[in-house]
């Protein structure tokens, strides 16, 4: 039946080709479905290694914020710490500061206490040193005028230590003398207030010279300037009693026959 073969014919191709479109088809499908799923499976894949990456960092981050946590920690401890010392240090040395302050006041209560009675100490033993000196002299001037009369009037009849005895009682009368009108002197330097004026070491020495040339004398002594003395902006009578007694001293305890002093500048 060829008719009815050509009739059926193109139904059965257009069923053989719906047929095969339905299997392709399947098969795209398929094959999509397995192309979706590889691409599922390497997303999560990555997902996965993204996710784990993300907790790696998560780790760091927390480690490393606790490693700034505790830094913090500690330099804020270090910082109050330094900051107990720096104020427990200040605080003893207030007090250290405090107790020398009054320790310093206290000495210089005592200092100005201990100045105030030498003061009256010195004012007491210059006014007795003037006293004492002022009352001797006078019996001391009467001792030496009777011994020098006396000493005239012996001279030519005496025996020869009876004349040493009574120059003896001289010339201790005279140093005498000089020790009271030194003390008299020394008395007075606290009591006058006089301006400094040029003095001439030249002429203030030849003056000591004069005052003590029986002790020069006596002692066979020698007195040298040597150079020339410079000229001092002072009190005369401070340095006058300076070098008499530098120069007497440089006399009297010199062990030797005839003692040499020299001045210089």
């Amino acid at each position: 039946n060829i008719t009815k073969v050509q009739e059926l014919f193109p139904i059965y191709n257009e069923l053989s080709e719906r047929h095969f479109d339905t299997e392709q088809q399947q098969v795209r499908s398929v094959l999509e479905a397995r192309y979706q799923n590889r691409q599922k499976e390497a997303e999560n894949t990555d997902l996965k290694a993204q996710t784990l990456k993300n907790e790696e960092t998560i780790k760091v981050q927390r480690i490393l914020g606790g490693f700034i946590l505790l830094l913090t920690l500690l330099t804020v401890g270090g910082a109050w710490f330094a900051y107990y010392i720096k104020r427990t240090q200040n605080a003893l040395l207030e007090q250290k500061v405090e107790e020398r302050t009054k320790a310093l006041s206290e000495a210089n209560h005592e200092l100005e206490r201990s100045n105030q009675e030498l003061e009256k100490s010195n004012e007491e033993l210059e006014r007795f040193a003037y006293i004492a000196s002022h009352d001797l002299k006078q019996p001391l001037n009467t001792v030496i005028s009777f011994a020098q009369l006396l000493h005239k009037e012996v001279k030519n009849t005496a025996s020869e230590s009876t004349q040493d005895y009574l120059k003896f009682i001289m010339n201790s009368g005279n140093q005498m003398k000089r020790l009271i009108e030194d003390i008299l002197e020394y008395s007075k330097l606290s009591e006058q207030k006089r301006t400094p004026e040029p003095i001439d070491l030249n002429s203030l020495v030849a003056e000591v010279k004069v005052s003590i040339l029986e002790l020069i004398e006596r002692k066979n002594a020698q007195i040298e300037v040597v150079g020339t003395l410079p000229t001092l902006e002072q009190e005369k009578t401070k340095l006058l009693l300076l070098f008499k007694n530098l120069i007497e001293n440089g006399i009297k305890y010199n062990q030797s026959g005839a003692p040499s002093i020299k001045i210089k500048k």
